[in-house]
């Protein structure tokens, strides 16, 4: 079994030098690819739960999905799967909220002890994916 490269890299960007000529550029560019795709597929859920849930401007919807995370990679953070763990743990956390919230005005007008946990629970791992956006740094 043969490798591309003689021994494991520090980082991508480092093995892509040990490519033989000519694969590192199609190889970068199906990289760019994956991460815009990704990116896309979070930024385009973000904006719909921003602006259809919460805020209800496009204007400030669209500022927080495409600058604020520039503004974070300026800050520093520059960990991808960070980034993407802490957008994802609290657009989940909101959806969960925004579904229970739904469920007690269509099913269960008052009080609910089940409700009360699903708003405990949620919230408390929004508020450490929040919290571990500045351990990120």
């Amino acid at each position: 079994m043969g490798a591309s490269a003689g021994a494991p890299a520090q980082n991508t960007i480092d093995a892509l030098d040990l490519l033989p000529q000519g694969a590192a550029l199609p190889i970068g560019i199906l990289g760019l690819l994956a991460l815009f795709t990704s990116y896309i597929v979070i930024g385009d859920n973000t904006r719909d739960v921003l602006q259809d849930d919460i805020l209800h401007s496009p204007t400030v919807t669209l500022f927080l999905v495409v600058a604020l995370p520039m503004l974070l990679v300026l800050m520093g953070l520059q960990q991808f799967i960070v980034v993407i763990s802490i957008a994802g743990g609290v657009f989940l956390a909101l959806e969960a909220l925004f579904i229970n919230r739904m469920w007690e005005k269509a099913y269960k007008p008052g009080f609910s002890v089940l409700s009360a946990i699903v708003y405990a629970v949620f919230g408390i791992a929004m508020v450490y994916e929040f919290a571990s956006l500045f351990y990120a740094f």
